[in-house]
């Protein structure tokens, strides 16, 4: 395959969802004709990505600005961003434009071989990402504390990489959407009303990327024994603790579920930073681990919330005798989100190349397990509290999720289990011939 080929193909990856956000905006008034180019932009983005993993799988050098690793983060940013689009036709928004104008940005981003290109696509990432936000929640999504704060300073701290004297504070630009400090109450906060499927999605979308942009573009200014690393380590325990704990004490059901995924995504920060430059296919391991099950959760959650028109955990009560394949998924989703032994999460985290390490990282590892344990007995009390039990008197008329839906989620399960089982598997096709860095 020739080299202009491959850069042809490249620019189609990075053009596909713009042209798609462009179709849906201008095709997508009407209702029939917006379902049918909807499905035609994501199935496109599907087979465009699928055969790009093959192609550069099977081509002996390296394509301009793609690696295999790319692609398969580019699939796991178009997993949530699909939900995104259902969800806005779900609340009657029928074009799904910013979905793909995200699912755009993040192409740039993450396969871009121009680091000058790259800032402009993090803003727009960043920007859309700002639109979907008040799109769903309104003007002020994240309480007292802003989406936009957060987004105008990563892009003033990611401008740095520019001057080589300031590129050791671009790292900050990233970290700002990975949950390494107690505090980043942005980060850990849930809307009261509107979809929780469209926060995790969206939260999950910036935790990719930003891994990433530490691992491309501002790789963290420390290394294993530093004294700054054995501070981000401790930061990362602390904010992990602090999800589990506000899981714990969380008696609204979005709420307690939010948490979980933020101490689950503080458990993998550290890991994933660590195992990327080394181990790309570990981390992708960790990554789909994390995303399918607090997808699912969150989709059942909004469910639950909608068929009982109830939050609090208190307020609901033998659900299994209504909703047997919720119930059913819950409980197998959770056992995957809480890394419970199994679970992909579980087998990622176990196969983590330590190296040569030093007392700090050892209390790291006394506090990650403290904080599975606490995610563990959160999510399976909600689990009690949700399903089993006495059924709450003044209950309104319910129906479980559709056996399509049920069914599309249990399809989850299949990549779940094989990489559980073989969390190496990743690894083995990333080291393969045009896999890339």
């Amino acid at each position: 395959m020739s080299e202009p080929f491959g850069k042809i193909m490249e620019v189609l990856l990075l053009f596909l969802p713009l042209g798609g956000a462009v179709v849906l905006r201008f095709f997508g008034r009407r209702e029939r004709l917006s379902r049918q180019v909807r499905r035609i932009a994501l199935g496109g983005m599907l087979l465009a990505l699928s055969f790009l993993f093959l192609l550069t799988q099977t081509h002996s050098g390296e394509l301009p600005g793609m690696s295999l690793t790319g692609i398969l983060l580019l699939l796991a940013v178009w997993v949530p961003l699909t939900l995104l689009v259902k969800i806005e036709k779900e609340q009657g928004r029928t074009s799904g434009a910013l979905s793909f104008l995200l699912l755009f940005f993040s192409a740039g981003f993450v396969l871009s071989p121009f680091p000058s290109l790259v800032l402009p696509f993090w803003g727009g990432v960043l920007g859309t990402t700002y639109l979907l936000f008040r799109m769903f929640y309104g003007s002020r999504p994240t309480g007292n504390l802003p989406f936009a704060l957060p987004a105008l300073l990563s892009l003033a701290l990611f401008s740095m990489t520019f001057f080589p004297s300031s590129r050791s504070f671009a790292s900050l630009a990233f970290l700002l959407f990975l949950p390494f400090f107690p505090f980043q109450r942005w980060m850990s906060f849930t809307p009261r009303t509107g979809s929780t499927t469209a926060w995790t999605a969206v939260r999950l979308v910036l935790f990719i990327l930003s891994a990433w942009g530490i691992r491309r573009w501002a790789p963290l200014p420390f290394s294993g024994g530093d004294s700054a690393f054995d501070v981000f380590l401790c930061l990362s325990g602390l904010a992990q603790i602090q999800g589990a704990l506000l899981a714990l004490g969380e008696p609204v059901a979005r709420k307690r579920i939010a948490a979980a995924i933020f101490s689950q995504m503080a458990l993998l920060t550290p890991v994933v930073l660590m195992e990327f430059p080394r181990h790309a296919g570990r981390s992708m391991v960790l990554v789909f681990s994390l995303l399918f099950p607090a997808l699912a959760l969150s989709r059942l959650t909004d469910h639950l919330e909608r068929e009982t028109r109830r939050q609090n955990l208190s307020d609901m009560g033998g659900l299994f005798r209504e909703m047997p394949r919720t119930d059913r998924l819950f409980f197998f989703f959770v056992l995957m989100l809480s890394a419970m032994p199994g679970s992909g999460l579980f087998s990622g985290v176990l196969a983590f190349d330590t190296g040569a390490v030093d007392p700090v990282f050892w209390v790291w590892v006394g506090m990650a397990i403290a904080g599975v344990v606490l995610v563990q007995w959160a999510l399976w009390q909600a689990w009690e509290q949700i399903f089993l039990g006495r059924p709450k008197e003044g209950a309104l008329p319910m129906s479980d999720i559709s056996s399509r839906s049920a069914g599309l989620m249990g399809v989850s399960f299949l990549p779940l289990l094989i990489l559980a089982i073989w969390p190496e598997i990743l690894d083995r096709i990333l080291s393969g011939p045009g896999a890339g860095k």
